[in-house]
């Protein structure tokens, strides 16, 4: 018998459409709710609107927004200095895991593409998820 987790409210800030999906499959079949968002312009004000639980969060955004300045703006917020950022990026070397964790001050970071189980396990860190298994 599986307990039942109370849902959260996780943002996804992602500009390609398969990888919004991807997340927001797994995001819910873990038990939470998933506000979508596809780039960075007005992110901050959704974050202010919706103050979701968790960030998922792109690095290279459309016009000219990075996601290292919005991690850098959330993380230099009092009031949503708390929440946690998960920056997922197409960047996988050391150096560049090295220079963005350093400069955005996110609590996660995570190479593209993927795999569920690394994916679950980062945003496990940081809230309750259900249980769930991907061969059923």
């Amino acid at each position: 018998m599986s307990e039942t987790i109370e849902p959260k409210k996780v943002m996804i800030i992602e500009d390609n459409e398969v990888n919004q999906k991807i997340s927001d499959m797994i995001i819910k079949k873990l038990g939470h709710n998933t506000i979508q968002v596809f780039d960075g312009k007005g992110a901050i004000k959704t974050i202010r609107q919706e103050k979701p639980h968790l960030i998922i969060l792109d690095i290279q955004l459309p016009e000219n927004c990075s996601g290292i300045d919005i991690c850098k703006e959330i993380k230099g917020d009092p009031e949503l200095k708390h929440i946690p950022v998960i920056v997922v990026t197409a960047l996988h070397g050391d150096e560049d895991k090295k220079q963005i964790t350093a400069e955005s001050g996110c609590d996660e970071y995570i190479a593209k593409p993927f795999l569920p189980n690394v994916f679950i396990d980062a945003i496990s860190q940081f809230i309750e998820v259900n249980s769930v298994d991907w061969d059923e």
